[in-house]
């Protein structure tokens, strides 16, 4: 082991071919010709060494999503003067990736909000067609009921030989 926990030799094998069956061998498949191959050892970097280090200037001095660095003798671009570098359009009046996010933020919370008044207009609706629903269903229900109960009480007051008087009251005192 080194300063940084990384061990200078592995103790397994690095030969990893196996897991993607690279070489053109299936995965899985391993030559015996492929037997682990020595990894060599790492080189030791002190924290010293590491800080002294100088990066090389040129096209590749930077790593892909690094800030390209500044050079102090470059020539100022007019109007950029005191903003850092930074230019006067659109991307920089909205306050850059800040800016659009914000933009897109608010844009989606218009979106909810048009959204959720859709949302309470069908809700009202539904609201409205159950009511009816209802209303029928009970309308309905209480035609059954009266229709039953008259159909009961002229054949019961018929067969004891009661008058269609007496019938007709029941049924009004009764029904729903």
């Amino acid at each position: 082991m080194n300063g940084y926990n990384i061990p200078s030799q592995l103790p397994y094998s690095t030969d990893l071919r196996f897991l993607t069956g690279g070489m053109g061998f299936p995965a899985g498949a391993v030559p015996a010709s492929a037997a682990a191959v020595p990894v060599a050892a790492v080189p030791q970097i002190t924290p010293a060494q590491a800080s002294s280090a100088v990066m090389p200037t040129g096209s590749l001095s930077t790593a892909p999503g690094m800030a390209a660095p500044v050079d102090p003798n470059a020539p100022v671009v007019p109007g950029t003067e005191g903003t850092g570098g930074a230019g006067t359009g659109f991307w920089d009046k909205i306050g850059g990736a800040d800016g659009l996010g914000s933009l897109m933020k608010s844009l989606a919370s218009l979106g909810s909000i048009y959204t959720g008044l859709q949302s309470l207009k069908v809700a009202k609706d539904e609201y409205r067609l159950n009511k009816e629903a209802y209303r029928t269903n009970l309308a309905n229900t209480r035609m059954s009921f009266n229709t039953a109960l008259e159909d009961r009480a002229r054949s019961r007051f018929a067969t004891e030989g009661r008058s269609q008087a007496e019938a007709d009251a029941y049924v009004k005192k009764h029904s729903v």
